[in-house]
Parts: structure tokens; sequence; C-alpha cells
């Protein structure tokens, strides 16, 4: 009957009076509540940062990634000296992607994408300004033949350059090298060179000027992640035996 619906509820009402006014039940329920709160405040914190996390645009420095894979290669290469160039004929290059591609020399920067992703016509790869007139690179040169110099201060410096119109995969050029001979007078010996740039090999080649005298040349490889830094061996012209070796950094 309602009467007895009326009488059930108000027992209810009794009782769960009761469970509030015992002190054990209002602790617990207080507990409960402060933790539910504190809950939601860390889902809450928790959902702001996701949504900042996918908000934000990770940006990747790719010259950073560039110079890290080129260290990697560096050292694969000293490791196992066979393995640069292995798998390539003369007179080929390699791509430089991450699968192992070989194409010819000639093909590089000449406007048309040969290999697969088209690493010859990548912009930085052949940028002519690596060797544009007044590029200048210099480096502490170590000798370890032909000379027996201390340690000195060697500088290639570009006077000259000139992308071929039917060779656009080569930059003649024309330098100086220049490094002290003497530690004390501070002597500065000076060797004119003429050669190319090959943007295949990343690799700046110079021998003596055709009527100039020096026996010296130098090779300068590009293998250190970008354009401003290089590793250069002052070598014989005659026999390219190595003599020197210099870390060279654009300035």
């Amino acid at each position: 009957s309602s009467s007895s619906i009326m009488w059930y509820l108000l027992l209810l009402v009794a009782l769960a009076s009761a469970a509030i006014d015992d002190p054990k039940a209002r602790r617990t329920a207080y507990h409960v509540k402060s933790q539910n709160l504190h809950l939601d405040d860390i889902l809450e914190q928790l959902h702001e940062l996701e949504e900042e996390f996918e908000d934000r645009e990770l940006e990747v420095d790719e010259k950073e990634v560039r110079m890290l894979k080129a260290r990697i290669s560096n050292l694969e290469d000293e490791l196992d000296p066979d393995h640069a160039h292995a798998h390539c004929e003369e007179h080929e290059a390699e791509c430089g992607g991450d699968v192992p591609e070989c194409i010819s020399e000639l093909l590089f920067c000449d406007g048309v994408d040969d290999c697969n992703h088209g690493e010859d016509e990548d912009d930085d790869r052949c940028d002519p300004e690596v060797v544009h007139i007044g590029s200048s690179f210099s480096g502490i040169a170590t000798w370890g033949a032909c000379e027996n110099f201390p340690p000195h201060n060697a500088v290639v410096t570009i006077t000259a350059a000139e992308q071929s119109e039917y060779y656009p995969s080569y930059v003649r050029v024309k330098g100086i090298l220049s490094f002290e001979e003497d530690d004390h007078t501070h002597k500065i010996k000076t060797y004119q060179l003429r050669g190319i740039y090959s943007f295949a090999r990343h690799a700046l080649m110079m021998g003596p000027e055709k009527g100039k005298e020096g026996h010296y040349g130098v090779k300068c490889d590009f293998n250190l992640g970008d354009n401003d830094h290089a590793d250069c061996h002052i070598v014989l012209a005659d026999s390219r035996d190595e003599c020197a070796h210099f870390r060279a950094d654009r300035y």
C-alpha cells in the first residue's frame, strides 16, 4: 500500500542520516570525494598534454641527420676500406639513398632524374656554390710523408670556377694551396692549382697549374654531411700519394 511505501522511504532516509552522522562514514566519503577530484584533475592535465603534443609539429634538423649519416658511413669505410663504392663500376657513383644504387658520374646534376628517387638532382648535392669564387677552406695539416713539417695551417682558396655546359656534373676550378714551410719564420709556400669539383663524388680534386712550379695537389672529400666541411689531403701530383691530411672548414 501507499502507506507502507511511505514508511519504507522514511526508514531509508533515517538510515542514510544515521550513516552521515557516523564520523567514520563521513571520513570515508570525504576521502573518496577527494580522490575522485584528484583523479579528475590528473585526467584533465593528461588530456591537455595530449592535445598540446598533437598540436605541436615535430621539427627534424635535416642537416644534422645528414651529418650523422655521413659519420656512420665514414666509420663503415674506416672499418672496411673496400666498402666505399664497392658495388659501383669504374666512373660510376652512388646515388646516396638507403638502397645501394649506382649511375654514371656524368648523369649527376644534368637536370634529369636518373636515380630511382632523384638523389642525383638533389639541390644540396648540385649546388655550385660549394666552390664559388672566393671560397676558402682551412685546417691544421698533419704530415705523414713527403715533408718533415710540424702541424700547421693549410688553406685552399678557389680563384676561378665554371660549370661545364656539356658536362654539368663537373665544375672546372682554379685555386691556390698555401701552407707554412717554416714554423719560426712563418714562411708561406703557395701552389697554383687547377682541376675539377665532382658533384657525383662530392670531391674537389686539383693538381699543379700547367706551366707552374709545384709538385703538390689537393683532394678534398665533402663527406661530412654538408658543403662547408671536408676531409682534405695534400698529395703528390704525379703519384697521388698522400702526404698530409687536414679537416677543412669553410671560412
